[in-house]
């Protein structure tokens, strides 16, 4: 199975999020120990990078790209732009967003791990991992 995971949740288990943190870190390795692909893209380490570069934090800098080379990076072919706008046109999505659903559905993600509910409309294999 591949599970594409939206930069929240990264960054959730990453910084140890103090309510959502050991949650993901059981269910990460769950999906591990069941031999699931943990699946990101550039665009997941754009977003994760941000804070610890905005505070020149080289620690966490370091931990999320522990953790990005233990994960699946997905490209992002042009094509995926097109898919990514028909997305935001029909379900009213952020750009980053409709980036997520469309990476993780040209690349047959069997599942999209994230903490917002509004991607369930665009993806039915987006499942919000906290309900």
């Amino acid at each position: 199975m591949k599970i594409y995971i939206d930069a929240c949740i990264a960054i959730y288990l990453i910084e140890n999020h103090h309510e959502y943190g050991q949650l993901l870190e059981r269910q990460f390795d769950a999906a591990i120990n069941k031999g699931h692909e943990i699946c990101i893209s550039p665009l997941v380490k754009l977003e994760c990078v941000v804070k610890p570069l905005k505070t020149n934090d080289l620690n966490l800098l370091d931990s999320f790209n522990v953790f990005f080379n233990q994960t699946t990076i997905l490209s992002i072919p042009e094509s995926i732009y097109m898919t990514a706008a028909e997305l935001r046109a029909s379900y009213n999505l952020k750009t980053p967003d409709a980036l997520h659903i469309a990476i993780a559905s040209f690349h047959g993600c069997d599942e999209l791990w994230t903490n917002d509910n509004r991607l369930r409309g665009a993806f039915s294999k987006a499942i919000n991992i906290f309900n």
